[in-house]
């Protein structure tokens, strides 16, 4: 196997270096010995069946391997290398975070820098204003709720739209519809559309076709649909499940899929670990438990969630014990508070990096209806806060964190309803207002929870958010004509409120690909 240097610069190198990276790693396995043994035992085997014949010996090793099955199970394994490779590439700039200068532009590396240090500064009062220690033995502490959250979404969406670039002129701002004003990319529609081709009406969707019988009454998609799924799920590579995940899920392979998309393996080891983590819960208290328990007390007063509340209450503690999540994270994580023991012990608070905030439970909800277990629930929630979620609190520049898409949700509706924005603008109500708790929750808690997981089908399908303000900008445009009518803000509230009602792929697929005006 290559060192650990090939691995960690695989991205920068040329087609001709992965090719050799990848055929050294196979080298040191037993599949090529075994793909050779295959194809060694069924030439015998020809050979044989033609000793008494006195043609021409002739032999198509291409058809012979496609027959036999190596074809497709050499493409199986280069995938599954180069994206191991591509893995352990980030997971390396991970460990890397705390050296090297992910944000490239300064004025929001300064915003991040000082809301990281108001979040910080906010539980510190919490803490005063209740009268509670960071960190205690769990014996001499009576477990309660907490009394209120850190901060609030128009919080941190006001902290988003102050961040102004200073080498801007008043005058030079010509996006003066966008209240989120660095400079950011955002794709064209031409872009959008080939980025999301699959979402088009020439591809058949989970979530829209399903339910749609051919002339003979024979529901033949959904019976292919769980064919390939199959196939998909016994191939076992990340990019086929993910590349599957495009056009949503059927119901009975969805946990699978998305255990193989994301690649997580919940082994032995892995339940071990959810172990010890329930088992810190119990012996330390820390003071941002209540708060992640007041998190989970509002989720659980749903009806949608109440039967989950036990298993809810275990991921979330176990998530905030888990020290592993700040090298993890695809985001710069918050600075934990340094606590001490009567023992004079030192911990992190919370250890996880990530203070309690209110929905974030509702990122962990919707998974214990695909997992029954709370240790695969956790391990799920993990990798998708990891991997997505975490970029929706964090202040960044990259296209997948919230300043990215909620650039991307202003642009994307001011060049698609121009007139709706100029409307609601002169009313002084800005869009961005509405969308945001949309955007920063994953459309969780907004939408029907078969809805949500087919919204995430599609995150996890393009490994990213990008389709959450795309969304967004799909329902304003699904209400156009109503939004032309309201006045206050209330009155564009009350309009979306039965957002709980709609189908996430006919409005999505229309946007994206409209096919009448």
């Amino acid at each position: 196997m290559a060192g650990s240097g090939t691995e960690n610069d695989y991205m920068e190198r040329s087609i001709e270096e992965k090719v050799s990276y990848i055929y050294e790693a196979l080298q040191n396995t037993p599949f090529l010995g075994d793909c050779r043994n295959r194809l060694k035992n069924e030439l015998k085997k020809q050979l044989h069946a033609m000793e008494n014949d006195d043609g021409m010996f002739e032999i198509n090793l291409t058809f012979m391997m496609q027959r036999l099955g190596i074809t497709q199970s050499i493409k199986n394994v280069v995938m599954d290398v180069h994206a191991k490779a591509t893995s352990q590439r980030q997971d390396h700039r991970k460990r890397m975070l705390t050296t090297e200068r992910k944000e490239p532009m300064d004025v929001i590396e300064s915003a991040r820098t000082q809301w990281n240090a108001s979040t910080k500064l906010a539980f510190m009062k919490y803490c005063s204003e209740v009268n509670v220690t960071y960190a205690v033995e769990a014996t001499s502490y009576v477990p309660c709720t907490g009394a209120r959250f850190l901060y609030s979404s128009d919080d941190f969406l006001l902290a988003l739209q102050q961040i102004k670039p200073t080498n801007r002129a008043d005058h030079d701002m010509i996006d003066n519809w966008s209240t989120i004003k660095p400079l950011l990319y955002t794709k064209s529609t031409e872009e959008i559309q080939k980025r999301y081709v699959e979402l088009g009406p020439t591809h058949a969707q989970f979530g829209l076709d399903e339910d749609i019988p051919n002339i003979l009454g024979e529901y033949v998609y959904i019976n292919n649909k769980n064919k390939i799924g199959d196939k998909v799920l016994n191939n076992g590579t990340v990019l086929n499940a993910r590349q599957y995940a495009k056009t949503g899920c059927p119901i009975n392979i969805r946990p699978h899929i998305w255990r193989q998309a994301l690649n997580v393996v919940v082994n032995a080891e892995k339940l071990a670990l959810f172990e010890q983590l329930q088992a810190m819960t119990q012996q330390i208290h820390m003071a941002t438990d209540d708060i992640y328990l007041l998190d989970v007390q509002q989720t659980t007063d749903s009806s949608d969630y109440f039967p989950f509340e036990d298993h809810l209450r275990c991921v979330m503690l176990a998530f905030s014990r888990d020290a592993t999540i700040p090298k993890q994270a695809v985001s710069t994580i918050d600075d934990p508070i340094l606590a001490t023991l009567k023992d004079g012990t030192q911990l992190n608070v919370p250890p996880s990096g990530v203070y309690p905030i209110s929905g974030l439970v509702m990122f962990a909800a919707p998974l214990c209806y695909l997992y029954n277990d709370p240790a695969h629930v956790y391990f799920i929630f993990r990798e998708m806060y990891c991997r997505y979620w975490c970029q929706l609190y964090s202040i960044s520049s990259k296209p997948n964190s919230i300043l990215g898409l909620c650039k991307s949700f202003e642009t994307v509706i001011v060049r698609t309803i121009p007139n709706v924005v100029y409307h609601l603008v002169q009313h002084g109500i800005a869009p961005i207002a509405i969308a945001f708790p949309w955007i920063q929750s994953g459309f969780s808690g907004i939408l029907e929870i078969d809805q949500v997981l087919l919204l995430w089908d599609r995150v996890i399908g393009y490994d990213s958010l990008e389709v959450l303000a795309i969304f967004a900008a799909a329902l304003f445009t699904f209400r156009s004509q109503d939004l032309l009518l309201v006045l206050k803000a209330e009155d564009v509230k009350d309009l979306f409120s039965v957002a709980l009602e709609i189908q996430v792929l006919p409005i999505l697929q229309q946007f994206l690909f409209p096919f009448y005006d």
